[in-house]
């Protein structure tokens, strides 16, 4: 949803040639044929989740319209009483199976599955084991891989959105805009402070209820960082920690869907106006 792709690109993405007939056949369809089998609806296999989705998600999971991610492509195959090679490879018409091992299949993924950013509120950044709201995804970079450096998966690559909940004047943000950062890029600094980074930091003391703030990065080290309305806070080096450089930016208009979900489910709703909204 954050970084989108062509339609060609993603119906590539997400298409998977099978069997000797050449049938394109997705995951989400194969993840259909299997549920019917079982007699399920679509709400019925919804609820079998550990935690519990909606039937709208399922029907956009075998509808192809959103991917799926490594953890819920195992819950669903468990559910369904399959692996995930059967949800990712169709054995439709053969006579007999094909094996695949696990290299195999997960180099399946790395060609076929986008990467992956988990979206949390700026409420949740200061717990570490909060769980994401939404996941976002995009086209992979060149060197992506799934397994990190340990073998395990690695899913999201270092970089994790940010909703923002406040209207800021430094730097200049306003509610539900997605901020796109990364975890291991160190910040830069220059005079110019137009050119300095912007980044998410934890605050040693709370500002305006929250202690993760979005600020510009100074050359001596401080960070500033204003909420509309309210003074300006200059944090001195040390009194604040930097959780991640920012490096994408995405502003929701009135018409965009993910900003309606953002207010019906967590009552994040931006007032538009003209010029930049008014003091609160």
């Amino acid at each position: 949803m954050l970084i989108t792709h062509s339609d060609k690109q993603t119906n590539k993405m997400r298409q998977n040639i099978t069997s000797d007939k050449t049938i394109v056949m997705t995951i989400g369809q194969r993840v259909e044929i299997f549920r019917k089998r079982l007699n399920l609806t679509q709400s019925e296999l919804a609820k079998r989740f550990n935690k519990p989705r909606t039937q709208a998600w399922i029907s956009t999971v075998e509808s192809g319209k959103v991917s799926i991610n490594v953890a819920d492509l195992i819950e669903i195959a468990s559910i369904l009483g399959k692996t995930t090679t059967d949800l990712i490879y169709a054995n439709e018409g053969q006579e007999k199976a094909r094996t695949h091992s696990l290299n195999s299949i997960i180099k399946e993924l790395n060609q076929k599955s986008p990467l992956e950013l988990p979206v949390y509120l700026q409420r949740q950044l200061s717990d570490p084991t909060s769980e994401p709201i939404d996941y976002q995804y995009s086209s992979k970079f060149s060197g992506y891989t799934m397994l990190g450096d340990e073998g395990a998966i690695d899913s999201v690559h270092n970089q994790k959105i940010m909703v923002v909940e406040r209207y800021y004047s430094e730097p200049l943000l306003n509610i539900t805009d997605l901020l796109s950062f990364s975890t291991e890029q160190a910040p830069h600094a220059d005079l110019d402070t137009r050119s300095s980074d912007r980044v998410i930091a934890k605050l040693d003391k709370p500002y305006s209820g929250l202690d993760i703030h979005p600020g510009i990065f100074n050359i001596d080290g401080s960070l500033t960082t204003q909420i509309r309305g309210e003074n300006p806070v200059h944090l001195k080096k040390g009194s604040y920690e930097i959780l991640g450089v920012l490096i994408l930016r995405r502003t929701l208009y009135k018409s965009s869907v993910i900003r309606t979900w953002l207010q019906r489910q967590h009552g994040l709703m931006k007032i538009e106006r003209m010029g930049y909204p008014q003091d609160f």
